[in-house]
């Protein structure tokens, strides 16, 4: 499964690097996982872009448990600022959003994250047969 990681609420990238760094220096979760990283388009003059996003590719349940329980533990173990930004996880359009001070735990996380997406048809306002 297809797993985009983002920050949002912050203006620049330096959150999400920690981030990456925190999870690539995590030998479990890159054994299980496959991350890399998505950077913005540079402008013209500038070295290079600022990292937008990390995804992950997750090959079952025990792959996602390992890449949200290092996301939570990066989160919590970080400075305990409330200016820091969102952590935004996505996957098949689920986005669970885990803001700072946030109490949400691995497995509500993952839950949510494992729901079936719903269809037009099982959404408010969506199209009906």
């Amino acid at each position: 499964m297809k797993i985009g990681i983002s920050v949002v609420g912050t203006t620049d990238d330096q959150e999400l690097v920690g981030l990456y760094r925190w999870m690539a220096r995590d030998h479990v979760l890159t054994r299980r996982n496959r991350i890399s990283t998505v950077t913005a388009a540079s402008a013209p003059g500038e070295q290079g872009g600022a990292l937008e996003a990390i995804n992950a590719v997750a090959g079952n349940a025990i792959a996602l448990s390992s890449l949200v329980v290092a996301v939570l533990a990066h989160r919590r173990n970080g400075p305990a600022d409330r200016s820091r930004g969102t952590v935004r996880i996505e996957r098949d359009g689920i986005v669970v959003s885990i803001e700072p001070g946030s109490e949400l735990s691995a497995e509500e996380i993952i839950e949510r994250l494992t729901r079936e997406p719903l269809s037009d048809e099982d959404t408010p306002g969506g199209s009906q047969p």
